[in-house]
């Protein structure tokens, strides 16, 4: 995998951390996770100078470890059409007329509707917008 280790002095590379967690912490076997993805990443977080230092003291989950390196960086996990885990940065570097569009028209079936009791009712819907665009 591309990058440094470590990026300044001290700071461990983001991209390498998650790479650790998500094959020792998590369990993951490395063929799940995409190398190219990965190293890119790591590349981009070296030349950006944006490393961790992270002191893993507690008995924090290893998945709240990989959202706070995540967050930190401004970076994502995906699984793909590939079967494998990719790892993309959030940056400012698409034109936001080229994103695909997303609508009803994509629904592959509607939605039903269950009725639950009020102790297992969620009524949750998390948006975060990195770039407003007016039109």
């Amino acid at each position: 995998m591309g990058g440094s280790h470590t990026i300044g002095t001290y700071d461990y590379n983001p991209a390498q951390a998650l790479w650790y967690l998500l094959e020792t912490g998590v369990g993951l076997p490395a063929t799940m996770l995409d190398a190219d993805s990965f190293s890119d990443a790591a590349d981009a977080l070296e030349t950006e100078g944006l490393g961790v230092s992270l002191l893993m003291d507690n008995a924090q989950e290893v998945y709240d470890w990989i959202d706070t390196i995540l967050s930190h960086v401004n970076a994502m996990l995906h699984y793909a059409a590939d079967g494998r885990i990719h790892m993309r940065l959030i940056r400012n570097d698409y034109t936001a007329g080229d994103l695909p569009l997303v609508d009803e028209d994509h629904i592959i079936e509607p939605p039903t509707l269950t009725r639950n009791s009020w102790v297992a009712t969620v009524n949750e819907i998390k948006v975060k917008y990195s770039q407003r665009v007016t039109r």
